[in-house]
């Protein structure tokens, strides 16, 4: 190995190529040599004309080209003519050494050889940086962290600087030296300080993407470069997962823990019972932080940054499993469960509700219902019971109810069962319509039922009581009464039909058969065609209005009669 040197071709008749070479510089890091070749032709006796190339190729490099001019020699003595200077920079295989070879020609125009030569030279080697061939995982959470690799060795008395880079940081090792030459496997353990550190630059993530570079040393301590490699830096759930130990539940409705008799809140009841869970705080691990605690049940999910997860009311029953969560900043969730008891429950409810009059017009309320509620029994004993049984009612007109009277003393309850009936459970006015309201209640909910009950007074009947009919009237007052006008073969039968308006009306009009009363108070309007002021009017009626007679008897015992005929005029009043 040289790092300077010559060379002469032995092949040409009347010429030959004498070269050069040497090593102008070397690059350790770059593990290259710059080659300089000075090419001389050398001859005695010869004549060349004036086109000649030089042809030269250095080792892997491009080859080039050169043209010289006339060449003349006597051959009284050795000459040299220069015909170029080249460079070519090199690289050296991995370990450092290299062989380059030299290939030259030079040719007249022609082209005729002049000579030519192939020329092998070992050039120094170079000393080369160690280069990392492969990496492992680094796992962070275990029990001892190791930085692992392989690195291919070129010098034994070269040093190393080894680092794990993070986008966050970087831990290192320096000094380091391989005994071993070429491919060597090798690691350097973490300390605690620096497992918390490497740990500390990835608090949100299970992995974290990293590098491991290697840098060499010369036995001068100048840097000869790096190489490196990507590498993982991993926690596992196994190890990083937060520790959470407990929870408790309960319902924190005071009212359905009454209904249930359960002072601790475990037992609950469906769609009433409001489900709390309270957290023992949990911890992470390994540089991480609890970010947030979370709670399943029934297909309900919730998610809370404190210890206290508020889930709610529970619209079904049974015994559900209710999981609790902790999770730390990293994603790792450590899970525990437990199993809650939740009773079926719903609002008392009526099977059959039945309000009506007594014979469908007269004021006693006939009243019958049955219904049932639901079962809480947490233990041996039935808890529910029905506490409040009432009705209230208001006219249809009005705008609110009267005050809620209780039937609970008059019902029949029977284990989860009760019912009411009576004939006359109140009574209500026949002349006006209402709204009534029944309303039940247990230990915990309840329930309403409304109703209207119409007038009787706008709705033609035949009421039969004892000793008294009535005809459009539900509360005759007399054998036979009568509520509205007789009629016979198409004619009205006398009888009172009205009062005469007071805004006043015409005699002439009042053509239908009856009896009238008329009088005048303060404020009314007389009457026209009447012949006194007060007294009652009897109108006999014919057929299609005509033969009429008026007959009106006036408060001072005068009688007035007047007629109309065919031709539709009245007579005049007649006293009689």
């Amino acid at each position: 190995m040289a790092l300077n040197g010559s060379f002469t071709s032995t092949n040409g008749e009347t010429a030959q190529i004498y070269t050069v070479w040497r090593v102008i510089s070397q690059n350790a890091a770059a593990n290259t040599s710059t080659i300089e070749a000075t090419v001389y032709l050398k001859y005695g006796l010869i004549n060349l004309p004036a086109a000649n190339m030089l042809y030269v190729k250095i080792g892997g490099g491009t080859p080039q080209t050169v043209g010289f001019g006339a060449v003349t020699g006597d051959g009284s003595e050795i000459k040299l003519k220069l015909l170029g200077v080249f460079t070519q920079t090199l690289t050296h295989n991995a370990d450092g050494y290299l062989t380059v070879t030299f290939d030259i020609t030079a040719t007249a125009a022609g082209p005729a050889p002049i000579a030519s030569i192939i020329y092998s030279a070992s050039v120094n080697r170079i000393k080369r940086k160690s280069e990392l061939r492969e990496t492992w995982p680094v796992i962070a959470d275990a029990a001892a962290v190791y930085v692992s690799y392989s690195v291919f060795v070129n010098e034994a008395d070269y040093t190393h600087k080894i680092e794990l880079i993070c986008a966050a940081g970087s831990i290192s090792r320096t000094g380091l030296k391989f005994s071993a030459l070429r491919i060597t496997s090798s690691s350097y353990q973490l300390t605690s300080n620096e497992i918390t550190t490497l740990l500390g630059y990835m608090p949100s993530s299970q992995t974290m993407n990293a590098t491991i570079r290697v840098t060499t040393y010369d036995t001068t301590g100048v840097s000869m470069g790096y190489t490196e490699l990507p590498v993982t830096v991993q926690t596992s759930a196994a190890n990083s997962s937060p520790t959470f130990t407990s929870f408790t539940y309960k319902d924190t409705n005071s009212v359905t823990k009454s209904a249930t008799g359960d002072s601790t809140g475990h037992t609950l009841l469906q769609k009433y019972s409001f489900l709390t869970v309270t957290c023992a705080a949990a911890t992470a691990k390994d540089g991480a932080s609890i970010v947030r605690y979370s709670a399943v049940i029934a297909g309900i999910s919730v998610s809370v940054p404190g210890t206290t997860i508020i889930i709610g009311y529970i619209d079904t029953y049974g015994t559900l499993e209710l999981s609790v969560s902790a999770t730390d900043s990293r994603g790792y969730t450590t899970t525990l469960k437990s199993y809650v008891n939740i009773l079926p429950y719903e609002r008392p409810t009526l099977d059959s509700f039945k309000i009506h009059r007594f014979n469908s017009i007269e004021a006693p309320i006939i009243l019958n219902f049955s219904g049932k509620m639901s079962s809480i029994k947490p233990g041996a004993t039935e808890m529910n019971s029905i506490t409040a049984i009432k009705y209230r009612y208001k006219k249809t007109s009005a705008i609110n109810y009267g005050s809620w009277i209780s039937l609970l003393a008059s019902s029949t309850i029977d284990g989860l069962s009760f019912s009411f009936s009576s004939e006359s459970a109140f009574t209500l006015d026949t002349t006006f319509s209402y709204h009534v309201e029944l309303y039940f209640e247990d230990k915990l909910g309840s329930s309403s039922a409304y109703t209207k009950l119409a007038t009787v007074s706008n709705k033609p009947i035949v009421t039969v009581l004892k000793e008294k009919i009535g005809i459009n009237n539900f509360n005759p007052q007399h054998a036979f009464d009568v509520g509205g006008d007789i009629g016979m073969n198409g004619h009205i039968i006398q009888g009172f039909v009205r009062r005469l308006a007071t805004t006043g009306e015409d005699f002439n009009d009042i053509i239908d058969g009856g009896i009238y009363m008329y009088y005048l108070m303060a404020a009314d309007t007389a009457c026209t065609n009447a012949p006194a002021a007060h007294g009652f009017l009897e109108v006999f009626a014919g057929t299609a209005g005509y033969l009429i007679m008026q007959r009106f008897t006036s408060s001072d015992n005068a009688i007035y009669v007047r007629t109309r005929g065919l031709s539709g005029t009245w007579s005049s009043w007649t006293t009689i």
